[in-house]
């Protein structure tokens, strides 16, 4: 939970760099999101960079990213085709290599989506060299879809969960309520 006093000094600095200030319900918003992801000191790294390198008012996504960049899933699924290529072994002497499924299965799930978007031992037994770099394109292009995929859950997910808390807050007393809206409206 990032503290209430260190938020609005970094929404000051970003509404004074930006020459716009954002509404209060936009920066309970903020204030929201940053805090499942941020501490204080990330908050105000973000602020830092986001100060240094935004050239519009940066989204609370962006302000995450500033301090956890997102994993290059290009860059890993290129050196996971590597590995893939690597774990072909040959079975019987004067024979293409086979790639064993329990073996490609425990280098990870998007590993064995890539491998078998490509066609697995079928296709990595008989290509010519001059098919290789299509082969990993379609490789990176099936592996980097996985973590899309799942990231997109785990988003979709985590809003199911605070709209589920919302609901749950709702029917509660009208005293509660008023209690809760008294505190989010504290400075």
């Amino acid at each position: 939970m990032i503290d209430r006093k260190i938020f609005a000094v970094g929404m000051g600095v970003l509404a004074e760099r930006f020459r716009t200030e954002i509404a209060g319900p936009a920066q309970k918003g903020y204030h929201t999101i940053l805090s499942e992801e941020l501490n204080d000191e990330e908050f105000q790294i973000a602020v830092k960079l986001a100060f240094r390198h935004s050239q519009f008012w940066p989204s609370p996504q962006q302000l995450i990213d500033f301090v956890r960049p997102p994993a290059n899933h290009a860059v890993n699924a290129g050196i996971a085709f590597e590995r893939l290529l690597d774990a072909g072994e040959i079975l019987v002497q004067g024979r293409p290599k086979c790639w064993r499924r329990e073996v490609v299965h425990r280098m990870g799930k998007a590993v064995l989506v890539g491998f078998d978007a490509i066609g697995g031992n079928d296709r990595l037994r008989e290509y010519e060299a001059r098919e290789l770099p299509f082969i990993r394109r379609d490789f990176v292009e099936a592996y980097k879809a996985t973590f899309a995929e799942s990231e997109a859950e785990l988003q979709i997910a985590a809003a199911r969960t605070a709209i589920g808390s919302m609901r749950q807050r709702s029917l509660r007393s009208t005293p509660e309520l008023i209690g809760d809206i008294a505190r989010a409206s504290e400075p």
